[in-house]
């Protein structure tokens, strides 16, 4: 019998986080398959997640494919009729399947996410939103305090703990693997969702603990790597009257990063999509 959920995990070298996820999903998850992608750990993860941890499925890859190749090999392997993508570093409470799985049947409903919090308990995730300018983070470092008990749509929630239905799987396909190794994905993927009529939803029913930018671990040039797959984001999906309001930010962006001594990493931001821009045009038009 098909699980009614299933939850992907990609990890690399990230043990010491791994191992408290797995154990908060092992205690407040009952029936949850949950698989495990190890993108070639040499920190033990792999033997402590077979010795802890029998009933999770281990996909063992040979070198770090990045968060979306990883995530897209989990849901593959999935079967359930909701898949979940977690960070490592997500330590969900009790009841925290039921607000995801309410908000995601609502409706058009396709993808949910809950409330993340910080480890001294600020709100990290209350629901994100897209602007010509970038992305808003609802709630980012406020006190929670029920200002952000809420459920609404909102044009994307974190990859750190999504809800996907199997029907918006079966409809738009998986994560786009041109954000690897890591940033935008979640982004890309629930504008895709939206455009194809799906509702994202944040469900602040939902609550978890997350460390934050654990399954991005060992990744080098974090400020390159944002800006990149921002910038294809931006690209792949905004609207042209977006794309030309955000030429000022984009300028006043480029400015700000003289001080910081981050210009190399700007502007080879924006000669790596330049130089893919037919693909980006092409993905554009099929999206």
């Amino acid at each position: 019998m098909r699980p009614r959920m299933s939850v992907v995990i990609a990890n690399c070298n990230g043990k010491s986080m791994l191992r408290p996820c797995l154990s908060a999903l092992a205690k407040h998850g009952k029936g949850v398959e949950v698989i495990v992608v190890d993108n070639g750990s040499s920190d033990g993860s792999r033997q402590m997640v077979e010795d802890l941890f029998p009933g999770v499925v281990l996909e063992k890859n040979r070198e770090n494919m990045g968060f979306a190749k990883a995530s897209n090999q989990g849901i593959r392997r999935a079967s359930g009729e909701f898949v979940v993508l977690m960070n490592n570093d997500v330590e969900v409470g009790p009841g925290w399947q039921a607000g995801l799985l309410d908000a995601a049947r609502q409706g058009k409903a396709g993808i949910a996410g809950g409330k993340l919090l910080f480890p001294d308990g600020r709100i990290q995730h209350a629901g994100c939103m897209v602007r010509p300018w970038g992305i808003e983070r609802i709630g980012y470092g406020e006190r929670d305090d029920g200002r952000f008990d809420a459920r609404r749509e909102v044009d994307y929630v974190t990859g750190a703990l999504m809800l996907v239905k199997r029907e918006v799987i079966e409809k738009i396909g998986l994560l786009d693997e041109e954000f690897s190794p890591a940033y935008y994905e979640e982004t890309d993927y629930c504008w895709r969702a939206r455009k194809a009529g799906f509702r994202v939803v944040y469900a602040p029913e939902t609550v978890a603990i997350h460390g934050e930018s654990g399954t991005s671990a060992g990744l080098g040039g974090r400020f390159y790597l944002r800006e990149k797959n921002r910038v294809r984001f931006m690209l792949k999906n905004y609207p042209v009257g977006w794309l030309l309001a955000a030429a000022p930010f984009e300028f006043a962006r480029f400015l700000a990063s003289f001080p910081l001594l981050r210009t190399g990493s700007f502007l080879r931001a924006y000669c790596h999509n330049f130089s893919r821009l037919p693909g980006i045009l092409e993905a554009r038009q099929t999206a």
